[in-house]
């Protein structure tokens, strides 16, 4: 398991990770890479979720000038700017939403990202959930079931097929903020990490949540030299 953390912004955590996940994946294809984004901004997943992909003959200036790119992933409405001719920009914080509005749990509003899992986690509802491709979807995926069905392969889900194909994310969601607090406590004095007896740190949770995670994955997750 490899972290990139730190407390300050723009220091290019996000930019790290990236490219080391990918180039691990380019490089050892036998084994699968489970990215995990617990940014608030999602910033992570925003990126690998973004594709530019070549259009058709024909159709590179209608693409070019119907796709803007939004200058920051969770907001819609700011400036953009076209794209290059002969590409299709599909935005990640489009595809985002995508899986933040899916239900994995048959009604119980249980979304395809880290604070859905987590949810569901709480909930003991992991093992119900399930995760089938829509039927007019041109994927390569299968039907995933327990924790299998919160991750994302943006390759063969055809959200980026740039991706590497043995890549895979656990999709950040902006509602880990509410855990900031808590995160700022943490690092201001340790020792409240178990400040109230009965009553974990949600933050404690979350990270707890995010173990049990890992460990079922690399069980469940076919590879054949394992999961990073």
């Amino acid at each position: 398991v490899y972290l990139f953390w730190t407390n300050k912004g723009g220091v290019g955590k996000t930019t790290l990770c990236f490219h080391t996940a990918i180039t691990w994946a380019q490089a050892h294809p036998n084994q699968n890479v489970v990215m995990i984004d617990l940014d608030e901004q999602a910033n992570l997943s925003s990126t690998i979720l973004t594709e530019l992909r070549p259009t058709e003959p024909g159709n590179d200036r209608a693409a070019a000038s119907s796709r803007k790119r939004p200058r920051d992933a969770l907001d819609d409405d700011a400036s953009s700017t076209p794209q290059p001719a002969g590409f299709k920009y599909t935005s990640g914080a489009e595809q985002l939403r995508t899986l933040q509005n899916t239900d994995v749990s048959d009604g119980h509003y249980t979304s395809r990202t880290i604070m859905g899992y987590n949810q569901a986690d709480r909930d003991r509802l992991v093992s119900e959930c399930k995760y089938s491709p829509p039927a007019d979807a041109n994927t390569t995926s299968t039907t995933r079931e327990g924790v299998l069905a919160f991750l994302v392969n943006p390759h063969s889900e055809k959200f980026n097929v740039n991706m590497p194909a043995n890549l895979y994310l656990l999709s950040g969601d902006p509602r880990t903020m509410c855990l900031v607090p808590e995160i700022q406590a943490l690092l201001s004095a340790p020792g409240s990490l178990n400040r109230t007896p009965g009553r974990p740190c949600p933050f404690q949770v979350l990270l707890e949540s995010i173990k049990r995670f890992t460990k079922q994955v690399a069980k469940e997750l076919p590879a054949t030299d394992g999961t990073v």
